[in-house]
Parts: C-alpha cells; sequence; structure tokens
C-alpha cells in the first residue's frame, strides 16, 4: 500500500492481455464460415428455401419449407382432400381426414426419399395408370422432400461461383397442388446466403475486451480506473430527491400472492373469453382463431423483445399460416420502424 491505495503489482499486466486475447478468440469462433451441403442428406446452410406466395391463398391447408429447406410441410385443414402431383403431374400424395396416402406407382415416391434423389426406382411401375394409394400417416400432415425447392447437386450453383460473399437468387420454384375442384400454386425463391462476416463478432471482442480489462484494472489500480467524477462535484445540493432510493416501496406497489392470483385470472379470463368467442364464430382453424393462438404463445414463450420474436413471427404468418407474402411481411416491419414502439404489435 502506498498513499492508502494498492500499487499495480509486478507482472499484472499479463493477465488483462491474456483475459483480451481469450475473449477475442471466443467472440471471433462463431464467425467461420458456413459451407455448402455434401451428397449426404444434411441441409446446406448457405441455401435459404422460402415460400413467397399461396396462390391462391386459403384456409383449408397450409404448408411450410422445414429442415432448413430439405422438406415441404402440408397440413390439411378442412374441406376436400388435397392432391400433390410428382414431378410428371401423376398423383403422388393424398392428404385428408384420414391421414396421408401414397400413389405406389408414382415414381416420386422413391426419388423423394433422400435429399438428393439417389434412390433407385424399380422396374414396372406404371404412373400413368390409376393409382395404387397406400396409407403412410393417419395424421393429415404430410413431409417429403420435394426436389424443386432446393439445390439438387453437391457442387454450388454456376451463378455463385467466384461470387460466394454475396447475397443472390439461385430459381423461384413452384409446387402445385390440388384440392377438389380448386388449383393452388406454392411459390418460393432459393437464395444463395453468404456465410456471417467477422466483423461484428470483433465489434463484441473490443466491448468485452474493454469490460475486462475495466475489471481486472479496477482490481488491481481502482484509482486508475475510479468511476465519477468526470466533470467534477455538483456545487449546489438539491436536497432529497421525491423518489430516490430510501424511498419505501408504495403499499400498491408491493408484491403479494392474492394480488398476483387476481390479476392472472383476470387477465387470463379476459383472454379465454375473448379467443372463445372467435373460435365460436369461425371455427378453430379460422384465420382469426389461429392467429389469436399463434400470438398468444409469442407472447408468452419468446424473450429478448420485438427484434428477437420476427423471425418466429415471419415463420409462423410467412411459411406456416400464409398470411402475408415475404414482400407484405417487409412492408409491415419498415411501417413499425417508422413510429417508436409498436414494432412487434405491426
Amino acid at each position: 500500500m502506498t498513499d492508502g491505495r494498492r500499487t499495480l503489482r509486478s507482472g499484472a499486466w499479463w493477465r488483462v492481455v491474456a483475459l483480451v486475447a481469450l475473449a477475442t478468440c471466443g467472440a471471433l469462433l462463431p464467425a467461420r464460415p458456413a459451407s455448402a451441403h455434401s451428397a449426404s442428406n444434411s441441409p446446406a446452410s448457405n441455401y435459404v428455401s422460402s415460400i413467397t406466395a399461396v396462390s391462391p391463398g386459403t384456409t383449408a391447408f397450409s404448408v411450410r419449407v422445414i429442415e432448413a429447406g430439405s422438406r415441404l410441410e402440408l397440413r390439411w385443414r378442412s374441406g376436400d382432400d388435397v392432391l400433390v402431383p410428382d414431378y410428371d403431374g401423376h398423383p403422388y400424395l393424398r392428404v385428408g381426414p384420414k391421414g396421408v396416402e401414397e400413389n405406389q406407382q408414382s415414381n416420386a415416391v422413391y426419388l423423394n426419399r433422400s435429399r438428393l434423389g439417389s434412390t433407385t426406382i424399380p422396374d414396372g411401375l406404371k404412373p400413368d395408370g390409376p393409382p395404387q394409394w397406400k396409407l403412410v400417416a393417419t395424421e393429415p400432415v404430410a413431409r417429403w422432400h420435394d426436389h424443386r425447392i432446393h439445390w439438387m447437386s453437391s457442387s454450388a450453383p454456376p451463378q455463385v461461383a467466384g461470387k460466394t460473399n454475396q447475397r443472390q437468387l439461385i430459381q423461384d420454384w413452384d409446387v402445385p397442388l390440388t384440392q377438389g375442384s380448386r388449383g393452388h400454386h406454392v411459390k418460393g425463391t432459393l437464395l444463395w446466403v453468404p456465410g456471417p462476416s467477422a466483423t461484428p463478432f470483433v465489434g463484441a471482442a473490443a466491448v468485452l475486451a474493454a469490460a475486462l480489462i475495466g475489471w481486472y484494472g479496477g482490481r488491481i489500480a481502482p484509482a486508475k480506473f475510479a468511476t465519477g467524477g468526470g466533470h467534477g462535484k455538483a456545487g449546489k445540493d438539491y436536497g432529497p430527491a421525491l423518489i430516490d432510493d430510501d424511498t419505501p416501496t408504495p403499499e400498491h406497489a408491493r408484491f403479494g400472492w392474492r394480488r398476483f392470483c387476481t390479476v392472472l385470472a383476470g387477465g387470463l379470463a379476459i383472454w379465454a373469453v375473448a379467443l372463445g368467442l372467435i373460435v365460436l364464430q369461425t371455427g378453430w382453424h379460422g384465420t382469426l382463431a389461429q392467429m389469436g393462438w399463434f400470438f398468444t404463445k409469442a407472447a408468452l414463450l419468446t424473450f429478448g423483445g420485438a427484434y428477437a420474436v420476427l423471425p418466429y413471427v415471419f415463420q409462423g404468418a410467412v411459411e406456416h399460416y400464409g398470411w402475408l407474402t415475404a414482400a407484405q411481411m417487409i412492408d409491415g416491419l419498415a411501417l413499425g420502424e417508422t413510429t417508436p414502439g409498436p414494432l412487434i404489435m405491426v
């Protein structure tokens, strides 16, 4: 101790340097570039396949891209069976209240068993003949490798050569569906997305390094890392604040189990009555009922604020339910950005 303060101990600075180095390395570890898929069934991190529209729109079924673009999922909700044709236009899948049926005469039964369509097609199939339906699932949800929605090679697309650091459109895709006498088209895009940049991680490393230096420096040389007093002490005393650290908590702000349960029960009752009335009017699979349930989950099961929940909302509203197109979703987010606060509500 000198003048009531500790002096910087010999050899302490190498510890600061070591901490900074560890922080930098740790922050940069996630910045490795993403790689395209190999010939295995592993989905590519560089490819993003997404639905842009279901035309015409419907609430009788929903379609979404799953497993990082490896499969399509079709969920029947009401009405007639939904028919999925194969790549030659022959019947492939039939999805309805009984479940999922597969036409055993369709080439797609074998082609869709793997991501790259490498399964051998047996001889003797008659895809032009009458369908031979086989029930493969009792739940009205079909999931299959649809080779129209993803890249079908272990090599990168030719338009990506030399431009792997640029976001690019690989192809637009279209999967036709039929329900009763009405035809639908599930349209989407396949994008090449470059791997993450190291810049944000370098910035994070710098912030973490500064925090570690400040923390450790405050322990070994507190006088040099003292906080406050940058502009000098205020020359005038205004007396105690109206509400400060010593102000007792008012009665209405104190926690109590009885009050907590009352507020919780009241909120749940309002939610249940509102959602129940919508379900009685439109049915559980109605658009408003599904919106109410979806945003209930978004409110209760997500953390991190508006920007953390936006990917979940986008996936649900655009890809799963098809309430909006991707362009309409972006327009809504842009509108929310122009106003303070209601981003998540938009």
